[in-house]
């Protein structure tokens, strides 16, 4: 038997190696398995900042608040709005 080992022939008269089996595509395996691990530590860094921005968000919109029996007011208070806060605005007016 001739063991593989890192893509070269080992010779092997005295038969140490005999009882050991080459694994292919090990180096492939374990670089995989950290990949896997790279994109679910991405995945958890994402998902953290996704949540961040939407709690600002949140505290935003929570810290303004409409005015109420004022047409004028309320004109001037969309007109105020930011551009990515208007549907929310007009549907919380509604």
């Amino acid at each position: 038997m001739v063991p593989i080992l890192a893509g070269r022939f080992l010779q092997d008269p005295s038969g140490i190696f005999k009882d050991v089996r080459s694994e292919s595509g090990l180096i492939d395996k374990r670089l995989s398995d950290r990949a896997k691990m790279a994109a679910a530590k991405a995945d958890k860094e994402f998902s953290k900042r996704e949540e961040k921005i939407r709690k600002t968000i949140e505290k935003r919109r929570a810290s303004r608040s409409p005015p109420e029996n004022d047409p004028r007011g309320l004109i001037e208070y969309l007109l105020d709005t930011e551009d990515n806060d208007i549907e929310y605005e007009v549907t919380r007016c509604r």
